[in-house]
């Protein structure tokens, strides 16, 4: 399962990749609203799920590398300030 999430995830920021800043943040009237906070919500469900997953007593080398991660409190909460940041924080996250 981790790895069809690295695999989509990869897919999905390439697919950025041909667009402009504007478009990314252009509100489509999605759910999310932009493709970026899209992207973002996606990346916030995961970190929540995995601090999740590390409390838990015998997942002890996860929670090791969680530290330093975002720790969101809202499915909406903002874990990046641009693109490029969010996609290095998604190429880190899936590599936990």
């Amino acid at each position: 399962m981790a790895e069809y999430n690295r695999w989509m995830n990869l897919r999905l920021y390439e697919a950025t990749a041909s667009l402009s800043e504007a478009q990314i943040f252009e509100d489509r009237g999605a759910f999310f609203g932009s493709l970026y906070d899209t992207l973002n919500h996606i990346a916030v469900a995961d970190l929540l799920w995995l601090h999740r997953f590390a409390h838990h007593q015998s997942l002890s080398e996860l929670s090791k590398s969680m530290v330093g991660f975002p720790n969101p409190t809202s499915l909406r909460q903002r874990v990046a300030q641009s693109l490029p940041e969010l996609r290095e924080l998604r190429s880190r996250l899936d590599e936990v």
